[in-house]
């Protein structure tokens, strides 16, 4: 069973439908089992901040897809942290896959913090595989890879996105909508 964690700000409208700040639909029970069908995800976490909107999913133990669109600022990059914090791993270091394909911009404050993060748990991370279409986001995750070392796998390729993740964890991965 699908379980959907939103964050404090995060709210049901009348109609029942999860929204975030602003009024804008997060996600519901119903596009959670579609987004992710085969029934092995443990947990979503739905978070919005401002003009931007996290989207992460533990896929197992020790794997997680995170798919961001719009803004990304500092609070924002701060939630996707604390999932990846609060959330105990199992044995195994970390695989964790981002879909930055909705990524519109993002504040250099969080770029920054991000990297910092990730440069501190590298132990913790078997890799980080990204996905990106922009330009200047790629160019930001080639970057920041030379402070983490090679611990980012980048993919401006969909298909090589997707194939990486099916051959790491075994499963096609999940359709957004």
């Amino acid at each position: 069973m699908v379980g959907v964690v939103l964050d404090s700000e995060a709210a049901e409208d009348k109609a029942g439908v999860r929204v975030g700040e602003g009024g804008r639909s997060v996600m519901d029970k119903a596009t959670t089992d579609l987004w992710w069908p085969h029934g092995t995800v443990e947990q979503v976490y739905l978070s919005s901040s401002g003009r931007g909107t996290l989207r992460m999913t533990r896929l197992g133990p020790d794997a997680f897809l995170a798919y961001v669109s719009g803004h990304v600022d500092l609070e924002l990059a701060r939630r996707m942290m604390n999932v990846l914090t609060k959330e105990p791993a199992g044995l195994s270091p970390i695989l964790l896959f981002g879909d930055w394909t909705g990524i519109e911009s993002y504040d250099t404050a969080a770029r920054v913090e991000l990297t910092q993060f990730f440069r501190k748990r590298r132990p913790q991370y078997h890799a980080i595989h990204s996905l990106a279409k922009s330009k200047l986001v790629a160019m930001a995750l080639a970057v920041a890879n030379m402070a983490l070392r090679g611990l980012l796998w980048n993919y401006a390729d969909r298909a090589m996105f997707e194939a990486a993740m099916k051959e790491l964890l075994g499963v096609t991965p999940p359709r957004r909508h």
